[in-house]
């Protein structure tokens, strides 16, 4: 009798556990991610390009944007901001800030990180996201910036790595990175 009591207390505690588990990672789903990132070959291999991936948590779509600008680990990353998502047109846009280098300084003799200001406009189909995306000045957003039209390929859906996090463990995640790799603006 004590067997089969004990038996059922740890079905019932393992049921407890993965319906908690359940519940913390309920309203948060890794969305996609898309990449137009090449790297070069060599002894000295570099990257050049966009990362786009996106998350849907309790309904709202979260995400980062990251810019390889030479070394192939660890580049520049914002939070997307100002998201939107038409599902069915695929219209998307949004905003991100970043510090991709340093920079001088117009009113100091020193160095300083850039504020990159990024505005996203343009159409999610398929496994492609297409559009314009224009590079402004953080110090002068409302001033004309930098267009390129650009592609950045992947999928929405499901990802290993992503799809065992709960919110919390996400967030955790990506504290530290947004604090050494994230915008000084």
């Amino acid at each position: 009798m004590n067997k089969t009591r004990n038996l059922l207390c740890l079905v019932s505690m393992l049921f407890c556990l993965m319906a908690s588990e359940a519940s913390a990672r309920e309203g948060f789903e890794h969305y996609g991610a898309w990449s137009n990132v090449e790297v070069s070959q060599g002894e000295d291999p570099h990257a050049g390009g966009f990362e786009l991936t996106l998350w849907r948590y309790q309904g709202k779509l979260i995400g980062y944007l990251l810019q390889y600008v030479g070394p192939v680990a660890d580049p520049p990353l914002g939070e997307v901001e100002n998201l939107t998502l038409d599902e069915k047109t695929g219209h998307v846009s949004f905003t991100a800030k970043m510090s991709i280098g340093m920079v001088r300084s117009r009113k100091e003799n020193t160095w300083v990180p850039s504020k990159d200001l990024y505005i996203f406009e343009g159409i999610m189909s398929g496994d492609r996201i297409e559009g314009t995306l224009e590079r402004r000045s953080g110090d002068e957003p409302d001033r004309g910036g930098v267009k390129e039209k650009i592609v950045l390929k992947g999928q929405k859906g499901k990802n290993e790595f992503w799809d065992s996090m709960t919110y919390q463990e996400w967030e955790d995640f990506y504290t530290p990175i947004m604090k050494s790799r994230g915008p000084k603006w």
